[in-house]
């Protein structure tokens, strides 16, 4: 229906009733319930269900709250929802809600099951105002997968060849998710990139703006001979594993994809990190150098460990030289640079 030619709903204040309703279709906008059943209470211009539930997209929705038309230009709603085994599809056609807070069902198919809690506004024409929701839940997904989409592209683009498949297989799959005006957050969950695994958190709000941490096993010298060659040089020939973790923000239909080098343990390396490594190495062998001199000056053959400790105090924990800052600082970007510019010739 034409947004323009509808109204606000309000109920009246002077209604009283109380009822066990019974239904075999209810016709909401473009949605057919079916099979509808439950207690229905009208009091003061709010509109109360009570264990009211119903049929949609092939799944079972069971519900309990209120739709309060105290203020009928801006009536209110909350509502705890029971939802199993909804059409994934279906439920991104069907509600707007599901379109601007999960944009990544559109490529996808399977049924979800959740428990959410859910309050917001709608406008005088009975639209939903996206920035007033607020609530948040569980998401149950038995099994399902994504297929082609620009983010799962921008992934897989770095999976070692012959690890990676063309789209992201779900199985048992239980993610927590938050609502705060208009903004879903998502708890960390894991997903599986063909052989590798990721692990995603982050939001997205109701305009389609994302903010997600993606991270991963994916070794960064996977993403080529060049990248390879800039970590061995910024590494300064250390056998560490680095690994690819993302920053991805933007628009989820353009979104833009941040690479962030990792140790094992998931900590971001950092320039300064890794040039105050490299000083700290500097200085170890020049406190070892200095302290070996001063034993044989002084004709000692064991413990030089107070002459170097008074010598060189600030020897466990050196400043930084500007010059291996510097280098350090553009290796890490040319790591960087590289990797954006792999990931946009694989994104085109």
């Amino acid at each position: 229906a034409d947004s323009l030619a509808r109204e606000t709903i309000a109920i009246p204040k002077v209604l009283d009733i109380e009822m066990v309703a019974k239904t075999s279709r209810i016709y909401y906008d473009n949605l057919v319930l079916t099979n509808g059943q439950g207690n229905i209470l009208i009091r003061g211009g709010v509109l109360d269900l009570r264990d009211f539930s119903f049929n949609l997209f092939n799944g079972l929705i069971a519900m309990s709250g209120t739709y309060d038309t105290r203020e009928p230009q801006n009536p209110l709603f909350n509502y705890r929802l029971n939802v199993r085994s909804l059409s994934i599809p279906a439920a991104f056609t069907g509600f707007t809600a599901v379109q601007a807070l999960a944009p990544v069902a559109r490529q996808m198919n399977g049924d979800f099951s959740t428990e959410l809690n859910i309050g917001g506004q709608l406008d005088r024409h009975m639209n939903l105002v996206p920035t007033s929701l607020n609530g948040g839940g569980l998401i149950r997904i038995a099994e399902a997968s994504i297929r082609e989409s620009v983010l799962v592209n921008g992934l897989m683009s770095f999976a070692s060849p012959g690890s990676a498949s063309s789209g992201i297989q779900l199985k048992d799959l239980l993610l927590s998710a938050s609502l705060e005006n208009g903004r879903a957050a998502l708890r960390p969950f894991d997903l599986k990139l063909g052989k590798h695994t990721a692990t995603l958190s982050g939001t997205v709000a109701v305009d389609g703006s994302i903010d997600y941490l993606i991270v991963t096993d994916i070794e960064a010298s996977q993403a080529g001979e060049q990248v390879s060659r800039l970590l061995a040089s910024l590494q300064g020939g250390s056998d560490a594993k680095t690994f690819l973790n993302f920053r991805v923000a933007g628009d989820y239909r353009s979104p833009q994809f941040s690479p962030i080098l990792a140790d094992a343990q998931g900590n971001a390396i950092t320039a300064e990190g890794i040039a105050r490594t490299q000083a700290g190495a500097i200085g170890g062998k020049l406190q070892e150098k200095l302290g070996s001199e001063a034993a044989r000056l002084l004709g000692q053959s064991a413990d030089t460990s107070a002459i170097t400790s008074d010598t060189l105090a600030a020897g466990s924990t050196p400043a930084v030289p500007p010059d291996v800052k510097d280098q350090v600082e553009k290796a890490t970007e040319d790591v960087k640079r590289t990797l954006r510019n792999l990931l946009d010739r694989k994104k085109n």
